[in-house]
């Protein structure tokens, strides 16, 4: 196994305390190595990776370099391939291709990372839905990690899906978004300009009970 910076164990040491998580390290800093260190420190057997497409080869370059258990590591490339019947077994999956793969969604899972979890920023897209919605995926999963160097990258709005689901905020996504956005309404149409500093600290403040960031000129 490849030697972890110490600021990377320190975010494993993080990660293995929290159900739920946003790891959220400047690009760069190896969330992938955390998260996986950190499911092998907890002796996790089964393990669902969500991703962009072009990012699973590279997953499963990680789980080689940087798991020290041996695992079965398993690309989905198409809806019909069925799940191994595998003890200790590493799904990865892309975002898209898991909307129509239905036996993710009968599924149990030690972790369940969430890899660029502002894919799953937008309250009305399918794959927020999967994997948030009464039922979906981080329903059947002991633990959750979202990992993503931009956690909200346009204005806090961003943050609902998230919060709302980690049980960050009471709000519905209407109140949220009066609360912490600058909205104008154009037609009649709503439309979000920005984050509403004023109350931004309340957002933060939330957040500091799951999400770890560091920059690189932070960790040297």
């Amino acid at each position: 196994m490849i030697e972890l910076f110490p600021y990377q164990k320190e975010g494993v040491t993080w990660l293995k305390t929290k159900r739920f998580a946003l790891l959220a390290d400047e690009m760069g800093l190896g969330k992938s190595a955390q998260a996986i260190v950190a499911a092998d420190e907890i002796a996790a057997d089964r393990i669902l990776v969500l991703c962009p497409a072009v990012a699973r080869p590279n997953w499963a370059n990680e789980f080689k370099k940087f798991s020290m258990r041996e695992r079965h590591v398993v690309i989905q490339e198409s809806a019909a391939q069925s799940l191994p019947n595998a003890r200790r077994i590493t799904h990865i999956c892309s975002y898209d291709l898991a909307l129509k793969t239905a036996p993710l969604l009968a599924s149990q899972f030690d972790v369940v990372v969430l890899d660029e979890a502002h894919y799953l920023k937008s309250v009305a897209a399918g794959r927020s839905h999967l994997v948030f919605a009464k039922g979906g995926i981080a329903h059947k999963a002991s633990r959750v990690w979202a990992l993503t160097g931009t956690p909200a990258p346009n204005h806090a709005g961003e943050l609902w899906v998230l919060m709302r689901a980690y049980g960050l905020t009471p709000l519905g996504y209407d109140d949220f978004v009066a609360r912490y956005c600058k909205v104008y309404y154009p037609a009649g149409q709503r439309r979000i300009s920005g984050t509403n500093l004023e109350h931004i600290q309340e957002v933060r403040t939330a957040l500091r009970r799951v999400m770890l960031r560091r920059m690189k000129n932070q960790v040297g």
